[in-house]
Parts: structure tokens; sequence; C-alpha cells
């Protein structure tokens, strides 16, 4: 199962106190453990649970928007973010048996606007956003096709791949600013060659 979300925790924003927001979060904590299980067993046949979401100030974005909430300490946001944290950390500590998360949810600074799960040959796809209170679901297809789920299986190795190599990178220290008169001397020295 491959998932690319921003907040994998489903429902906690809009139907926190809903039974199929429980039954989902249950779900997801049973493949956790599946995956678990299925490392004790035949090295060819492991059950597979991958999590590419949104890292801690993704979250929080995502749940400012979501409340409207001006104030960054907003209460809201924080409770919501450190209860996906949470679960996060659970869903990692299920499958892998002890604290953390590494090798099963991979953490970025920016989800795709259209996200996607790939459960078997069947591949979920939906874009979701936050108007407010409220989070929408918007063009959600499910597609029955090995091909298919094969090319969405490699499009989450390379988010994968693309987002390991950008929390490697360090970023370029950043140019002193020009001042004005600097900008009149470069600009003279080019135009006299």
């Amino acid at each position: 199962m491959l998932i690319v979300t921003t907040n994998p925790r489903f429902g906690l924003l809009s139907f926190p106190d809903k039974e199929f927001t429980r039954d989902f979060a249950h779900a997801m904590q049973d493949a956790a453990d599946n995956v678990k299980i299925s490392r004790r067993g035949n090295a060819d046949n492991k059950f597979m649970l991958e999590i590419l979401c949104g890292d801690e100030e993704t979250l929080n974005q995502f749940h400012q928007t979501f409340y409207k909430a001006t104030d960054v300490g907003d209460n809201r946001v924080k409770d919501a973010t450190d209860a996906t944290k949470d679960f996060i950390d659970d869903l990692g500590h299920r499958a892998l048996g002890k604290p953390g998360h590494d090798g099963i949810v991979f953490e970025v600074n920016e989800i795709l606007k259209t996200q996607f799960a790939v459960v078997g040959n069947v591949v979920f796809e939906f874009m979701m956003e936050t108007p407010g209170l409220q989070t929408e679901i918007h063009q959600t297809r499910r597609i029955r096709e090995k091909v298919v789920c094969d090319r969405f299986r490699d499009l989450f190795d390379l988010l994968k791949q693309l987002s390991e190599h950008n929390h490697r990178a360090v970023p370029p220290e950043p140019e002193p600013p020009v001042q004005q008169n600097q900008s009149a001397e470069i600009l003279a020295s080019q135009t006299e060659h």
C-alpha cells in the first residue's frame, strides 16, 4: 500500500468524531501491523506500507488553512499537527516494532495537488483542498489496471527519491544583496566590453 497525501490521518479535521474516521485509522493501524507480521514470514511475500506526507511545517500550514487561523500559535492547529504526528509515529512503531518511522513514512515539505493511494492493483486518485473548516476531495478516480498501478508505483518511488535527495542537499549560501552604486558599476563595466 502506497499513499501520497498531505495529512494521512483522514477525517481528523472535518469528521473527528465519526465512526468512519476511526475505522480508517484502525485500517491504517492494521496495515502497519501487517507489515510487522509479514517481516517474520516468507521473504518473497511482504506486506508493504509506505506513506509520503507533509512534514511538520507543511502539516501546520494545511491545518492553519483549514481552521482559517491567523495566529500561528492557534491551539487547534497545534493539536491537529500533534495528533497527526502521533498517528504517524504510531504507524511506524507498529510496522517496525520500535520507535521511529524511517522506511515507512517519508515527510516532505510539499505535496502534489493530485494525491493518490495504490492498494494492490487499484489506484485511488484525488485532489484535496481545505477551503476552511472542511476538507474537500475533488476529482476522485479509481483505476483497476496493473499497468497504471505500476506507473503510480514508479511515480511514488520517484517522489520518494526526490524528497530524500532534497533533505540531504545543503541549500546554497545566499549572495549578498547588490547595493545601488554597485549595480551602476556592474552595468557600466558590462557595457564597456
